[in-house]
């Protein structure tokens, strides 16, 4: 067995085919078999046991280790009419004992016509002739002159013809016939046992005959044993009442039924020296399908297979003649021209077809198979040893290399259907796991990586618009694009580039993408917008770098998390972004590197929307780039250089700056809550400050903020203090508010008098009158525990307090943003805990305890009667 063996000429040689532009000669051990004009079954075939044949720089030579079977005349046929000396025909010829028995004419026309013992042996035949021990009787005259042969199926055959003088018995033989002379075909034992050897008097002298015979030169068969066990299922399960049938060269050879037990026997025979048996088993006419085919070596290996089990609804391959793989001129061979629906497969040129919409395609453990052609299949199982060569595989259910090999070499493997991928867990990174070329997820249809492991495409992966589901996908090419996703709905676990070279990312709706290159800087471009859950863009391993560009084209990136480099320093990553839009809904982390290289994200002219944290630990290049903060109650970790950094919200929500980190803008500082729902500016630490610095040059567009524990006093010194409006200060912070500034306004207003009540009141006595004071924060500080006073012995007319002005014992109203953590309060006259009281000695008003934010203002109100 073998690969293919190139000749001169137009001559292909494939197994055990040679094929010609017309025809095919084809070789099965010592059996040299060339069919003229085509390679139906229907037409003559010449056959040489013993061959040597030159086809233009081919030379083909075979000869098995043959034995001669001497076949005596077991009586007279008819036509025969000679004279027997010693008893009947048989008893006269069967030895060489000259005088004593014999058979003897003097007429030409006295033929000799015998028929020959059977052979009762069994094997190929490679030659036949008739020989004859033969005197002249010298009367009457010194020539007899004969001819010996054969009649076969009512035709005779005979040499040429022989003129003996001698007196002596002299042996004599006829023409040597390596095939039937009458069919052109190999003889048959059929045909050896209904043979006639003849002997053809030519002239009137006399001729006499001691011993004649048939010598077969033929390879004797060896007998063979096959047995095993029908099963419904791989192995467990035994089926009985089934019939097996074996074939060997596309020759029925025998059947037997499976016992209770499930278990087969069949003997047959095969030629001696005949080392190359392609054989098969299968269930014949059965409640179940199941076909398994090898290859045998009875001569150096085994005449015995004890093993040979048959799965329902598998084709199972196996190789017991030695180390080289099946394949599927083997498969051919066995199967020859039977034609058997029943047998699970079909083999045109050397493509093979198994049959079935659910079986499965097994190689056992420790057992081979290169196909040297296409295999379509519903299913394959490969716990053996599958090598792919060039060829293609189309499955339409599922690939199981759980426990196998499949060296991919350049092969593609077409999933048509929906089906499930397994691969061994602890394994399916290795070499003898990956593919080469894979078409999956047709339209319709859904591919599934069984969800704890993944696939290895070495060259390209490309879907067809249906769904990839389950586990990881790892892209091993090295250049161009590796992966074409069409339509394809990708919810998977995960993507992986690993190439050595630059390669092009395709545009795709990923679920994780991580950009793991093997090289020591490696590019990834992007061929149009990404979508994905996690981004990474890392170094596949140790002193490897990931370099993602969005290209001029600036396509956009929009996942859910982003990570450059890896929690490993030595991986390293680099993103560049153009003009590039990026969304992340989550974190963005640029991992700490070593001193070897760093880890980058270089930003250009982008605009970065982050839902997440902002997490840095290395470079972040600016460019002209906007940062949006556009998540709830997120943390800058980390110092960063922003060109721009945005946050705004409507609600209140709490931007966390981890301690002792710098946050320097470059361009715009936009940090913006809303009216009554700040934006907390906290420190991971309480009491420990974060720093920002506002860079020369730089806009501050800050206002409606919460600000504590913040350092600004590295900024450009013309934007401090940073003084945002309508804002708080929460204390220990550093060049934020400067000082309060505290202004206040008096003014009063006539409620009623009694003449005219409320309709136009007169400032006259009796009058309710309401004075209302106004304070204001004018400057940036917040001003805490502001207190108003006011004396009304001051004024010129004599007034009494309103004790009851705004609610029973309650005549002074304060209306702001903070005082005793309210807002609008009613208090009382007398000196208490609630920040208000009316001194009746020195007719003085008293509120303190205001808080008020730069912008703020608090209105104090009484009202008083005219004396």
């Amino acid at each position: 067995m073998g690969g293919a063996i190139e000749m001169a000429g137009n001559v292909e040689v494939e197994k055990h085919k040679v094929c010609f532009a017309a025809g095919h000669f084809s070789k099965t051990m010592n059996r040299f078999c060339l069919c003229l004009s085509s390679c139906l079954p229907t037409l003559p075939m010449l056959v040489w046991a013993t061959a040597s044949i030159i086809l233009g720089s081919l030379l083909l030579t075979g000869r098995a280790e043959a034995d001669i079977l001497t076949l005596h005349p077991s009586g007279s046929a008819p036509g025969d009419n000679i004279f027997y000396e010693g008893g009947t025909a048989a008893d006269a010829l069967d030895t060489k004992d000259d005088w004593i028995s014999y058979g003897q004419t003097d007429l030409a026309t006295d033929d000799f016509y015998l028929e020959m013992d059977n052979a009762n042996v069994s094997g190929v035949i490679n030659s036949v002739v008739v020989k004859a021990w033969v005197t002249q009787d010298n009367w009457p005259s010194g020539t007899s002159t004969y001819r010996i042969g054969v009649r076969t199926n009512g035709s005779e055959y005979f040499g040429g013809s022989i003129n003996q003088t001698l007196q002596d018995f002299v042996l004599q033989s006829g023409d040597t016939y390596t095939t039937n002379p009458q069919t052109g075909l190999p003889w048959t034992w059929a045909e050896i046992d209904n043979l006639v050897a003849a002997v053809d008097l030519m002239n009137d002298n006399t001729t006499r005959i001691t011993e004649l015979y048939v010598e077969i030169d033929y390879t004797p068969a060896i007998s063979v044993t096959l047995s095993g066990t029908l099963y419904s299922d791989e192995g467990t399960a035994p089926l009985s009442g089934q019939t097996v049938r074996l074939l060997i060269d596309g020759v029925s050879e025998g059947i037997d039924v499976t016992d209770a037990s499930g278990n087969y026997t069949i003997t047959t025979t095969v030629a001696a020296g005949d080392s190359y048996v392609p054989l098969l088993v299968y269930v014949d006419n059965g409640s179940v399908k199941a076909t398994t085919v090898t290859v045998m070596d009875p001569v150096n290996v085994s005449n015995t297979i004890s093993n040979l089990d048959l799965y329902a609804d598998h084709l199972i391959t196996r190789q017991d003649e030695g180390g080289t793989p099946l394949d599927n001129g083997d498969i051919s061979n066995a199967d020859g021209y039977y034609g058997d629906t029943d047998i699970l497969y079909y083999v045109l040129g050397m493509d093979l077809t198994v049959r079935g919409t659910n079986t499965e395609l097994y190689v056992p453990t420790s057992h081979s198979y290169q196909p040297l052609g296409n295999v379509t299949t519903a299913h394959i199982k490969i716990n053996g040893t599958v090598t792919a060569g060039s060829n293609t595989f189309t499955v339409s259910g599922n690939w199981d290399n759980t426990n196998g090999t499949f060296n991919a070499d350049t092969s593609t493997v077409n999933f048509t259907g929906t089906g499930t991928i397994s691969i061994d867990v602890n394994g399916w990174a290795n070499t003898t796991k990956r593919f080469y070329n894979v078409n999956a997820a047709a339209s319709g249809q859904t591919t599934t990586i069984l969800a704890s492991r993944g696939i290895v495409v070495m060259n390209n992966l490309t879907l067809g618009g249906g769904t990839l589901a389950g586990g990881r996908v790892y892209l091993n090419r090295d250049d161009g694009t590796p992966f074409v996703p069409g339509s394809t709905t990708l919810s998977n676990l995960l993507f992986r580039y690993q190439p050595l070279t630059t390669v092009n990312v395709a545009n795709a709706n990923y679920p994780d993408l991580y950009l793991a290159a093997r090289g020591t800087s490696t590019s990834f471009l992007l061929l149009g917008n990404i979508t994905c859950n996690n981004l990474q863009v890392s170094g596949g391993s140790a002193g490897k770098k990931s370099i993602l560009d969005t290209t001029a084209a600036n396509y956009s990136i929009d996942c859910n998390q982003l990570k450059v480099g890896n929690s490993t320093d030595t991986r390293y990553g680099k993103l560049i972004l153009n003009n590039s839009a990026v969304t992340i809904n989550g974190n963005v982390t640029i991992y700490a590197s070593d001193a070897a290289d760093t880890n980058e994200i270089d930003a250009g002219g982008s605009t970065i929307n982050v839902g997440g944290d902002w997490i840095n630990n290395d470079t972040f290049t600016p460019g002209t780039s906007t940062v949006v903060l556009n998540g709830a109650n997120q943390t800058l970790s980390g110092s960063t250089t922003f060109r721009n950094l945005t946050k705004t919200v409507s609600s209140a929500d709490t931007l966390t700056f981890t301690a002792g980190t710098t946050q320097t803008i470059t361009g715009t500082a936009t940090l913006n809550g809303a009216s009554g729902q700040l934006l907390s500016l906290r420190s991971s630490s309480p009491g420990t400050r974060w720093n920002l610095n506002l860079a020369t040059g730089a806009t501050k567009a800050i206002s409606y903020v919460d600000v504590q524990d913040s350092d600004a006093s590295g900024s450009d010194a013309g934007l401090l203090d940073i003084n945002p409006p309508n804002s708080v200060d929460s204390g220990n912070n550093v060049s934020w508010f400067g000082s309060a500034n505290i202004t206040a306004s008096k003014s009063s207003t006539v409620i009623s008098d009694p003449v005219n009540g409320t309709n136009n009141p007169k400032r006259i006595p009796g009058a309710v009158v309401e004075y209302t004071i106004t304070v204001t924060n004018t400057a940036g500080a917040q001003a805490t525990n502001v207190t108003v006073t006011d004396d009304l012995s001051a004024e010129a007319a004599t007034l009494a307090f309103l004790a009851d002005g705004y609610a029973a014992g309650k005549g002074i109203r304060v209306t702001a943003p903070n005082i005793n953590g309210g807002a609008t309060l009613n208090l009382t006259n007398v000196a208490d805990s609630d920040q208000g009281s009316y001194n009746s000695t020195t007719r003085t008003v008293t509120v303190n305890g205001i808080v008020l934010n730069a912008g703020e203002q608090a209105i104090v109100s009484f009202r008083v009667t005219i004396q």
